[in-house]
This record gives C-alpha cells, structure tokens and sequence, in this order.
C-alpha cells in the first residue's frame, strides 16, 4: 500500500512536470509566434516606407525634367525672339542704306549684300541643327553597316581565293596545285 500510494505521488509529480513542461513549450511558441508577427509587420513597414521614398524620388526627378524643359523651352523663344529683333534691326537698316545717295546715284549694292547675307545665315541657322542630329542618327546605322561589312569581308576573301584556285587549276589542269594554294 505504501508502495502503491507512492508510485501514485510519483505519477502525480510526473504529469505535474509535463504539464509544466508543455505549459512552458505553449508560452515559448506563442512568444515566437509575436516575435515573427512583429518582425513581419516592421519588415513591410519598412518596405512601405522605402517604396513611398523611392516613389516621391521618382517624382521630384520628373518635376525638375519638366521644369528643365520649360526653362529650356523659354529660354530658346527668347533666343528666338531676339534673332527676330536683331533681323528686323538689320532689315531696317539695309532699307535705310540702300536709299543713300551718292552724287544722284542710288546704291543698291548694300541692300542686295544684306539681303543675300541675310538669306545665307537663314539657310546655315535652318540646315546646321538638322545635319547635327541626321549625322547622330546616322552614325548609328554606320556601325551596323561596318559590322556587316566586316562579317562579309572574310566571305568575299575565300571566295575570291577559291576563285583564284579554280581559275589556275583550270589554266595548269592540277588539283596539288590548287590544293598547295588553298593551305
């Protein structure tokens, strides 16, 4: 009987230290569990904060394009303008020379220069910019053009060695001959 009360208290302690135990493990994996909770939702905290930085980024940098273009864009009709005032400026003047008198001659030389200067800066201001960018656009296809062209070359090298080969082969009528040159 003591026996047995004994190995009963002793059951009793047992389940009393598994119970614990399993108690214990439960608080350890709820805590872990927070723990993963809380790190997950700072990590996408964080990651909300970097994309919201990343977007405002994004468009300061298209705000300070726009206004580079306007500024850009005010700066050439201004340029523009003045090119217009300097050219009525040099109008007004060849109007006014070429009335001049000399000795009852009017002279009509002043007027035609200006006039052809005139045309010729217009042309030269009107074709430069134009010739610019076709010279950038075409450079492009230059280097694809050469790389073909380089990729042709050895082609047309051996057909023109095989031609040569063929050609005296048929003149001396021998294939060691032709097959000498080849190597």
């Amino acid at each position: 009987m003591v026996q047995r009360d004994h190995e009963q208290k002793s059951q009793i302690v047992e389940r009393r230290i598994r119970d614990d135990a399993a108690l214990e493990e439960a608080k350890r994996k709820e805590q872990a569990i927070k723990e993963e909770k809380l790190r997950q939702e700072r990590a996408r905290q964080d990651s909300e904060a970097r994309q919201k930085e990343a977007a405002k980024l994004a468009a300061e940098a298209r705000k300070a394009a726009f206004e580079a273009a306007q500024k850009e864009a005010a700066e050439k009709e201004a340029a523009e303008k003045e090119a217009a005032k300097l050219r009525e400026a040099a109008a007004s003047q060849s109007s006014e020379n070429s009335q001049n008198n000399i000795a009852g001659i009017k002279v009509f030389a002043d007027k035609y220069a200006l006039e052809a200067e005139s045309r010729r800066c217009a042309l030269v201001h009107n074709q430069v910019p134009e010739n610019i960018n076709l010279n950038k656009e075409f450079s492009k296809y230059d280097r694809q053009i050469a790389k073909s062209i380089g990729k042709l070359m050895p082609t047309t090298d051996s057909v023109r060695l095989v031609h040569n080969c063929i050609l005296a082969w048929l003149e001396y009528g021998s294939i060691n001959y032709m097959k000498a040159t080849l190597l």
